[in-house]
């Protein structure tokens, strides 16, 4: 499961990941609320009512897919999953709709992507569709990995 809250959004996707080439994500099990950004605490009635809609929507999902699995891990991003606010009500979220609590995994962005782009190099040689039926070799392996690097080396300038 991954919860982004960011200025302007919070999402939360109950997606599936079976191995590096397997992920189950379909629109029904992705929540996206661009009302209920960390920004718009103050557009609401009061800040209790804010905290109130976060909570009812970070547990929506949960409820609506009760008889899938649960998540294992919750993935947190967005500059303001660190909030101490949302994190307790979050935590308050899935001790409640969970039986076992899973592990969450919390950190920077770029620390994020960039552990990514190095997972996604080091599966590359095995990718079974990452060739388009040519045996380019160590060269594209080569190219796939810097694409990966540049992407990663843009988003931490960001």
């Amino acid at each position: 499961m991954a919860v982004l809250y960011t200025q302007s959004a919070l999402t939360v996707s109950l997606s599936i990941t079976k191995s590096a080439y397997s992920l189950f994500e379909p629109q029904y099990r992705n929540l996206e609320d661009f009302t209920l950004g960390y920004n718009a605490r103050y557009d609401y009635l009061s800040q209790d009512y804010y905290w109130e809609l976060v909570r009812d929507r970070l547990g929506e999902i949960m409820i609506q897919n009760q008889y899938y699995e649960r998540p294992a891990h919750v993935l947190l991003l967005g500059e303001n999953a660190h909030d101490k606010k949302f994190a307790s009500i979050l935590a308050e979220v899935l001790e409640s709709v969970m039986q076992k609590k899973p592990k969450v995994w919390q950190e920077d962005a770029e620390g994020v992507a960039a552990k990514g782009v190095a997972e996604l190099a080091k599966r590359a040689p095995w990718d079974p569709y990452r060739r388009s039926g040519k045996d380019d070799g160590f060269k594209g392996l080569v190219e796939d990995i810097d694409s990966l690097l540049l992407v990663s080396d843009n988003s931490l300038a960001e």
